[in-house]
């Protein structure tokens, strides 16, 4: 689309079923949300990438892959988002029009043993494709996300 630009992305994980979750990235841009996969080849090529560029050994790599989904979705910030959508056959994307609902409900605070911890912040999409529902990590302030989502879906998003 003309003039399009990425606004930001949110690395998730895709709900797919019970127990089955898969990590993709939806990727804000101007006009659209734009889903992208991220699968486990591109997990260890940016491993890979990243233990290279740091003159790594097969421990630095195997720590460049722990932490490798956690930047990821960085790199879209300057790509473009047709390109986004060519990098992996699943790629899907809807525009603000094709979107009847979406629900950013933040993670709740649990207390156990003197420790409080936060559960995943829970985002319901619903398309003309279909219901769609992700997990987002906690450590991505939910208060951002949705001000990051409600710049394309405007009322369409509700904040909880």
């Amino acid at each position: 689309m003309q003039g399009e630009r990425v606004l930001g992305a949110i690395p998730v994980q895709w709900k797919k079923g019970f127990l089955n979750l898969q990590p993709w990235t939806i990727v804000v841009t101007s006009a659209r949300l734009i889903f992208a996969r991220f699968t486990q080849d591109m997990q260890r090529n940016v491993a890979r990438d990243q233990a290279q560029q740091a003159g790594g050994n097969w421990l630095k790599q195997m720590a460049a892959a722990a932490t490798s989904g956690f930047t990821y979705h960085q790199r879209y910030f300057q790509m473009d988002p047709e390109v986004i959508l060519q990098e992996w056959q699943e790629n899907w994307w809807v525009d603000a029009r094709g979107v009847s609902r979406a629900v950013l409900t933040q993670g709740r605070w649990t207390h156990r043993n003197e420790v409080r911890t936060q559960n995943d912040h829970e985002l319901v999409i619903v398309t003309t494709q279909g219901k769609f529902a992700y997990s987002i990590n906690p450590t991505l302030a939910a208060g951002e996300q949705a001000n990051l989502l409600s710049q394309v879906l405007g009322g369409t998003l509700t904040f909880r």
